[in-house]
């Protein structure tokens, strides 16, 4: 399984927290984040890395617990928004995270656990190298709901990453907590999440959070297999992501007003490639949107912002 599959979905929420959350400041303390022609770039790829987190939930990786500490990477992208983020990272080793009971249940035998909690403990969850020292903390609860054809849940309780750099390399921590479940059938997943994000970097610090419902209906002829690949559907995706800091805040509403059309042989793993995701931005000065356009496989979303 991808051990990185989550780290799809911090990416650009760090990087977004960084360049957005913290763009504004005012003499009388935070002040509301306008959408505008100059960060609806960024908007566009946070929307684009927001699904591809969403679509990564759909599937078996989601409970695969080596991939919650992919979350170290999400870095990689803050570094292209922020200069103060200039370090490389270390991969988590091996033993980490532990988990009780060991091993795993799972009676019916759908790669989901049973319940079972996995813990990352610095005693295992450690690493130095050249670059500094990487420390991950907290833990998460893996179960399978009993009463649902296809389906998962996940609770995270304080996940997190310090880490102390060495030779020029910068200090930076990442928190997550929340909840991510998937209820189903072979023609119809619904996901829902639940996620807040807190990262720390060069003494500024901001927080994220998303809440939304995506569902994913397999196209005609196809149904869903747990475990597989995803087949041609479609999705549909409604919710709300905030970013916050003490020096301004921003929110956003997500749709998608042109169902996003999902194609299983674009690319490694499949991806969407024709459809609308609009991100929503109100304030007290006023309301703006950009629009995500997917124009086929392999060939960049279009990014519009409306005023």
């Amino acid at each position: 399984m991808n051990r990185l599959q989550f780290a799809k979905g911090t990416r650009l929420a760090a990087a977004a927290l960084v360049a957005l959350g913290l763009a504004a400041c005012g003499d009388d303390g935070p002040e509301p984040i306008q959408l505008t022609a100059q960060n609806a770039p960024v908007v566009g790829d946070l929307t684009v890395d927001l699904l591809a987190n969403s679509l990564s939930g759909l599937t078996a990786s989601a409970v695969d617990p080596g991939g919650y500490s992919g979350i170290t990477p999400a870095v990689g992208s803050m570094r292209r928004h922020n200069p103060l983020v200039n370090f490389s990272m270390n991969a988590a080793p091996d033993g980490c995270p532990s988990f009780t009971p060991d091993p795993a249940p799972d009676a019916d035998q759908d790669g989901v656990p049973d319940n079972t909690l996995y813990t990352f403990d610095p005693a295992f969850c450690t690493t130095t190298d050249q670059n500094g020292t990487l420390v991950i903390t907290g833990s998460i609860r893996i179960s399978d709901p009993a009463s649902a054809q296809i389906g998962f849940d996940i609770d995270i309780n304080t996940l997190g990453i310090d880490f102390q750099g060495s030779q020029g390399q910068g200090d930076f921590n990442l928190g997550l907590d929340g909840s991510r479940s998937l209820r189903g059938s072979p023609s119809l997943l619904t996901l829902d999440d639940d996620l807040g994000l807190s990262a720390s970097a060069g003494g500024q610090t901001a927080t994220v959070g998303y809440t939304w419902s995506v569902s994913f209906t397999p196209a005609q002829g196809s149904s869903i297999v747990f475990g597989d690949a995803l087949p041609d559907g479609t999705l549909d995706l409604g919710g709300t992501f905030t970013a916050n800091s003490s020096e301004g805040f921003f929110n956003l509403v997500i749709d998608t007003p042109v169902a996003l059309s999902y194609d299983s042989t674009c690319g490694f793993e499949g991806d969407v490639v024709a459809g609308v995701a609009r991100a929503a931005a109100s304030s007290q000065e006023g309301a703006a949107a950009v629009e995500v356009t997917w124009n086929g496989c392999g060939v960049e979303p279009t990014v519009v912002f409306i005023g």
